[in-house]
């Protein structure tokens, strides 16, 4: 398939393809508007036939060009999902628990650490892991179990009518603009239990 002949289509479509989240990939390919519909409308997108297909081939073309595949990222981002803080540490000689020594945490385990921080003395005092909560998402967003989209629906589940909502939109703006009216109205006139000066 060639590229798309719309500019920010195209764009967009390479975005996505790099698992860049929705928003931000609409956002990168020149759309503006107010950022709080820029998931919806990306969704929207995306799901359009020849946008879906375009970002289906990029992510193929990358799969099979890359010297990483997707499936090796897969398999790095799952160790650091599974570390357990519980592996960190060991019980010594004297009964008491201690942080293990670098050294001696298993490669995939040790793979999970962001930052260690030493005491005084040069042993370790502190271990940070990785953010599971964002690998998860890039781990599900790269085996495409995670889609950034919300779906609306009517009553019961049923197709949502934009017809009814909208009414009901305006039915609730005039009531509170009537509301407000008579609120500025009873404000406005004087109370009849102060006498007149």
């Amino acid at each position: 398939m060639p590229q798309l002949r719309n500019r920010r289509h195209e764009c967009f479509a390479r975005e996505i393809a790099a698992m860049a989240p929705f928003a931000s990939a609409y956002a990168s390919a020149g759309y503006g508007g107010d950022p709080r519909w820029f998931r919806f409308n990306a969704s929207r997108l995306a799901n359009r036939p020849d946008v879906k297909a375009r970002i289906q081939e990029l992510q193929a073309e990358f799969n099979q060009s890359a010297a990483i595949h997707s499936s090796y990222i897969q398999q790095k981002l799952l160790p650091l999902i599974e570390s357990n803080v519980q592996d960190f540490y060991i019980v010594d000689a004297d009964g008491k628990e201690r942080l293990r020594s670098i050294s001696e945490l298993p490669r995939l385990l040790a793979a999970a650490v962001t930052q260690i921080k030493f005491n005084e003395s040069g042993g370790l005092a502190e271990i940070k892991l990785a953010d599971k909560n964002a690998v998860a998402t890039t781990l599900l967003r790269s085996v495409g179990g995670l889609v950034d989209r919300s779906e609306l629906t009517g009553a019961g589940g049923g197709p949502l009518n934009f017809a009814t909502v909208v009414d009901e939109a305006m039915a609730l703006v005039m009531q509170r603009r009537e509301a407000r009216g008579t609120e500025e109205a009873r404000q406005a006139q004087p109370n009849a239990s102060e006498p007149n000066k």
